[in-house]
């Protein structure tokens, strides 16, 4: 999932063709508004899995925003945890537990993961 976001994050840039480009500056990812944000993608994540627990939200690991006129593009990632709650329930990411898994020794763990999404703002 990691290199899925810098793959994304990459293609963004490379793909423009540096004319009047707004540059992406780092954001703070402690920050509600960004906090926020990470809810909604993390919701449109949740929403297009097929297979699987729901992903909930563990903290958002790195932020950056590029400014372009009225729009911003925000660019996360996101360090995310499964719960208890199959995809196929369709409910929301916060009201549902974190779900243990058993590795080696036989103890419960939670499963963590990664996940990137860009967001175009407006």
């Amino acid at each position: 999932m990691e290199l899925l976001a810098a793959a994304v994050l990459m293609a963004v840039l490379m793909g423009s063709n540096g004319e009047n480009q707004a540059a992406v500056v780092s954001a703070d990812c402690n920050d509600a508004g960004i906090e926020k944000d990470a809810g909604v993608a993390l919701d449109l994540i949740n929403k297009h899995r097929k297979d699987g627990y729901i992903f909930t939200l563990l903290r958002v690991a790195d932020a950056h925003i590029q400014h372009a006129g009225n729009d911003s593009i925000m660019y996360l990632t996101l360090d995310v945890l499964e719960t208890e709650c199959s995809v196929l329930s369709r409910k929301n990411w916060s009201s549902c537990g974190n779900r243990p898994f058993y590795g080696d020794s036989f103890r419960p763990q939670e499963f963590a993961g990664v996940a990137g999404a860009g967001t175009q703002i407006r």
